[in-house]
């Protein structure tokens, strides 16, 4: 990264900020053993790298599997070392439960923020997950409401596959002529 960001500001380009995504995926430039250790030294590397160039580093970070379809994570939900968490200035999670996330919605959380900064209400937002697109912020009642909406025509679509299942089960029982075999309205 150093060697990449010397070429490109000896063109004349200096970065605003640098996006690096999932430095978690990275090798340390020492032998580490340890995971989470390597993480840690990883981790510490950028955070010397963006104090000495002065640029923002913006990182990606996945979270533990139990994270999965939780309404709020925290930093506690951080995979693989918690060391990450230690280092960085700021945490934005981002998440959605999976009624959520079928409902075409996501949740921003302010997880973490150093130096005199709150954690926040979560910014929740409608989202098209098939083009990572977020389009607008949206309240918590109109996101509880369409997540209910979303629940109840999932349901009546379940309904409406089990009804239809139903009747060919019948015609199917009816053509071979099983013995025994009652509709529900004889039942």
């Amino acid at each position: 990264i150093r060697m990449h960001l010397a070429q490109v500001k000896a063109k004349g380009f200096v970065p605003d900020v640098i996006i690096i995504d999932s430095p978690d995926f990275m090798i340390p430039t020492i032998p580490i053993r340890d995971e989470w250790q390597a993480l840690g030294h990883i981790y510490n590397a950028i955070f010397t790298l963006a104090s000495e160039l002065d640029i923002p580093i913006w990182v990606t970070s996945d979270t533990k599997q139990s994270a999965y379809g939780k309404a709020m994570t925290s930093v506690k939900d951080i995979g693989n070392s918690y060391k990450k968490a230690r280092k960085v200035d700021v945490i934005i999670a981002v998440g959605a439960t999976e009624e959520e996330h079928a409902a075409g919605f996501i949740r921003l959380y302010l997880a973490k923020v150093r130096d005199g900064g709150s954690k926040g209400q979560p910014v929740l937002g409608n989202m098209n997950w098939a083009t990572s697109s977020w389009t607008t912020a949206v309240t918590s009642e109109e996101m509880k409401g369409r997540v209910e909406e979303f629940k109840k025509a999932q349901e009546a679509a379940e309904d409406k596959e089990e009804e239809e299942a139903h009747k060919k089960g019948e015609e199917v029982a009816k053509k071979a002529e099983v013995p025994g075999w009652k509709t529900p309205a004889e039942e």
